[in-house]
C-alpha cells in the first residue's frame, strides 16, 4: 500500500463511523421510522466534514447517552490526526519536489562549466 492512501483511507473509515452513529441517532429522533430516509441522510451528511462531526456528536450524546467531553474527543481527534497526516504527506511531496529540482540545477551548472 503508498503511503499517501494512509490518510484518505482513515478519512473513509472515519465517514463509516459516522454513518453508524448517525443511523442510531436518526434512529432516536424519527422514532425507528423512516429507515430509508435515516439511509440516505447519513450517507449524505457522513462525508461533509464540519457538518458530519457535529450532528455525530451530538447523535451520540443522544443515542448512546455519552458525555460531551467523551464524544467530541472521539470525533474531533482523528479529523485532527487525518488533518495532519494529510499536511505532512503535502509538505514531505514539496520536500522532495524541490530537492530533485535543486539536483537538476546544480547538475546544470556543473555541466555548463
Amino acid at each position: 500500500m503508498r503511503r499517501e492512501a494512509i490518510p484518505y483511507i482513515a478519512y473513509y473509515l472515519m465517514g463509516i463511523f459516522h454513518i453508524v452513529t448517525l443511523m442510531a441517532g436518526f434512529d432516536v429522533w424519527f422514532d425507528g421510522r423512516f429507515w430509508f430516509l435515516k439511509c440516505v441522510l447519513s450517507a449524505t451528511i457522513a462525508f461533509i466534514p464540519i457538518i458530519s462531526t457535529g450532528v455525530a456528536v451530538f447523535a451520540a450524546v443522544s443515542a448512546w447517552g455519552w458525555t460531551w467531553l467523551a464524544s467530541l474527543t472521539v470525533y474531533i481527534c482523528p479529523i485532527a490526526i487525518i488533518a495532519g497526516l494529510i499536511w505532512r504527506q503535502n509538505e514531505i511531496e514539496y520536500c522532495w519536489r524541490t530537492r530533485e529540482e535543486l539536483k537538476k540545477k546544480v547538475k546544470r551548472i556543473l555541466v555548463n562549466e
